[in-house]
């Protein structure tokens, strides 16, 4: 079974502080488990994408409940033992901003998108990741 073939039981979306409830009969493998953390890790990081971001905008996956859903499930990234394996932490920023319940609101006025963007624009100009 692939990745994209599992069916989950989601619980419905309460607030921020919200747990979101799998189907309790499925285990997965040790090769789906791995293959499931990885995907996650890289979906997660491509979040500072900028282009990728922006993808995701044009094509309204802001204004989809089950896209909504699946970033408030990936909040666990941000306990360890988790956090540890992300590389760049603007993500867990920009995933912060994005489970905020005024987002969609904020992104709908005008030119609130294109700042945000130039925000991380900005980010990748000036942060130094050293150490």
């Amino acid at each position: 079974m692939g990745i994209n073939q599992k069916n989950y039981n989601v619980s419905n979306i309460i607030d921020d502080n919200e747990k979101v409830i799998f189907n309790k009969n499925y285990r997965e493998s040790l090769f789906e488990n791995k293959l499931r953390f990885e995907c996650e890790l890289e979906f997660l990081q491509s979040l500072c994408n900028i282009d990728y971001i922006k993808h995701l905008y044009d094509n309204k996956y802001f204004n989809d409940y089950n896209f909504i859903s699946y970033l408030k499930y990936l909040n666990y990234w941000r306990n360890k033992p988790y956090i540890f394996y992300v590389h760049f932490p603007i993500c867990l920023y920009v995933l912060e901003i994005l489970n905020n319940n005024k987002t969609n609101i904020y992104f709908n006025h005008a030119n609130s998108f294109q700042n945000f963007i130039y925000y991380m624009k900005l980010h990748w100009l000036y942060f130094n990741y050293q150490v």
